[in-house]
């Protein structure tokens, strides 16, 4: 019996050597048990044992990062595409925020999902490939609707104030209110900057305070290109502000962007080439181009399709024919001395104000704090005048043929807000005549033979005959002869690129064969433009 007793005690011996289990159960609760010894049943139950005890019981292997992560974004973020680009958002969230799939804002949130799911942190080899995933499910997803900062929806327009609590803004026929909840989903940018919950009771003349623009038509162009920035599915026109040093240009485009897309970053140069511009006004909902001296050919198409809305095509990264659509749909603002804008296509697009120097001009540390007072009011106002725009429109008629008719309706219905009936299309033509004179001093050649055709009436014939009759007509004036081209086939070229150019002035050019010979004839003439006669019948 000693013996027996002797070898149960070695047994234990050898039991109690052995290295016992570690249990790890939810809550952080650690408890090392001897695996030959049952489980306690008063000290835990199984539906208290961690999961992976859970799952080494019923024999099944612990679930990868990576397939956990894929779970948790199926569950909780939705996808869908816009213009070329697939874009995510938060199930949870019923309307408000979404992003573009490639952001890092993807990679965070991804992030965020796993920690709240496990109380632990995951490396970037998972996050990176369930990005990727997103990435390709969103591209192929329906297609969806997407604003930013202001959107159109329903005959309703919606803004997003930016601010942390979340809030939005919804303008109708009937006026403007808060809501959190719109029919639209918004995408934000890190260069977003708040803007303030709007006020009732203000007044629009209160933006004179803060914007160096002459009282009359000048101030309400600019009011009228406001009103304009807020309806995100109509063409928009491009400010172009002008004016000597000290003129307060780039002052008031600021103040312009703070009540419409306020940003974080201060207004920047053009940047240089079509695919720059693109990138730039893709990133922001009103874009600010400050003290420019010159507009390219290029920029200039470009900021015409930005203006209306267009896209540039390049070749992806590491690829050989894949395609990167960069899309952008943007109101522009262009600040410089003298005006830059030398192309008929953008200045028909576009509103031009020329500045004087303020008296006395006010320290910008007072303007700013006396500008953060008033801003609920002004936009406030703001939303009003939209808010009757909205009212008046379904009965609009304009009679006027222009590529921004959309743009003249919604000024021509906001304007009785203020001012009287009609005054924005005269204040609009009287711009339009200004711009015209100024295109002509970008272009002497023109402005030749506009100043021939009104002085002789009609001409018809050759190119050759056209400038030799130039040359004979401005004999005198000194440097005429360096101006004209030097070829006939050089100045038919150069006015049938500016037929718009010359049709604005009064000047109507065909271009026509004649005879068996196949003659090439310049016919132009003298017709009274619409402002000619308005204003001969004033």
């Amino acid at each position: 019996m000693a013996d027996e007793g002797d070898d149960n005690e070695k047994n234990d011996a050898e039991h109690s050597s052995s290295p016992p289990n570690l249990i790890v159960f939810p809550g952080g609760r650690r408890e090392s048990r001897d695996p030959h010894q049952p489980r306690p049943p008063e000290k835990t139950t199984p539906q208290e044992w961690a999961p992976f005890e859970l799952l080494l019981l019923a024999g099944k292997p612990p679930e990868k990062d990576i397939d956990r992560l894929r779970r948790l974004a199926d569950e909780h973020l939705g996808v869908f595409s816009y213009n070329g680009q697939g874009y995510v958002f938060l199930k949870e969230l019923s309307r408000g925020e979404a992003w573009q799939a490639s952001s890092a804002r993807t990679s965070d949130v991804l992030h965020e999902l796993f920690d709240r799911d496990t109380q632990r942190l995951t490396g970037s080899a998972p996050v990176n490939a369930v990005w990727r995933y997103l990435e390709r499910k969103s591209a192929k997803a329906p297609a969806g609707g997407i604003g930013r900062r202001w959107c159109e929806h329903a005959g309703n327009i919606y803004l997003d104030l930016c601010d942390q609590e979340g809030r939005y803004v919804e303008i109708d026929e009937h006026g403007w209110r808060l809501t959190s909840n719109p029919p639209v989903r918004f995408e934000k940018t890190a260069n977003m900057a708040p803007l303030p919950m709007p006020a009732s009771g203000g007044s629009i003349d209160l933006l004179q305070r803060y914007v160096n623009v002459p009282k009359g038509d000048d101030f309400q162009l600019v009011v009228s290109f406001m009103i304009g920035c807020m309806v995100s599915g109509l063409p928009f026109p491009v400010l172009q502000i002008n004016g000597g040093h000290g003129t307060a240009k780039t002052e008031t485009a600021c103040f312009i962007m703070r009540l419409i897309d306020p940003q974080n970053e201060d207004p920047s140069g053009l940047p240089q080439g079509e695919e720059n511009l693109f990138i730039a006004a893709s990133k922001t909902y009103l874009s600010v181009f400050d003290n420019l001296s010159s507009i390219e050919a290029k920029e200039s198409d470009a900021l015409c399709r930005i203006s209306t809305g267009g896209s540039y095509r390049t070749r992806k990264f590491n690829t050989n024919t894949g395609q990167v659509i960069i899309a952008a749909h943007a109101p522009v603002i262009l600040t410089a001395i003298e005006p830059v804008i030398g192309r008929t296509d953008l200045s028909s697009r576009a509103i031009t104000i020329r500045l004087r120097k303020p008296k006395p001009r006010r320290p910008m540390k007072e303007l700013l704090k006396t500008f953060e007072r008033d801003r609920p009011e002004i936009l406030g106002a703001l939303l009003d005048m939209l808010a009757h725009a909205l009212k008046r429109l379904p009965t609009m008629m304009v009679d006027i043929d222009h590529r921004l008719v959309d743009f003249i309706l919604l000024a021509a219905a906001a304007e009785t807000f203020r001012w009287q009936v009609g005054s924005f299309q005269k204040a609009l033509e009287a711009n339009q005549r200004v711009q015209n004179d100024d295109l002509l001093d970008h272009d002497p050649v023109v402005e030749m033979v506009v100043r021939y055709i009104k002085e002789t009436g009609v001409f018809e014939s050759t190119a050759s005959k056209l400038l030799e009759a130039l040359l004979l007509f401005f004999r005198d004036e000194v440097g005429a002869r360096r101006t004209l081209p030097g070829a006939a086939h050089h100045l038919s070229r150069r006015l049938r690129a500016k037929e718009a150019l010359l049709a604005a002035n009064g000047v109507e050019m065909l271009d026509f064969r004649r005879g068996r010979s196949g003659t090439r004839i310049l016919a132009l003439r003298s017709v009274s433009t619409r402002f000619e006669t308005e204003t001969s019948a004033g």
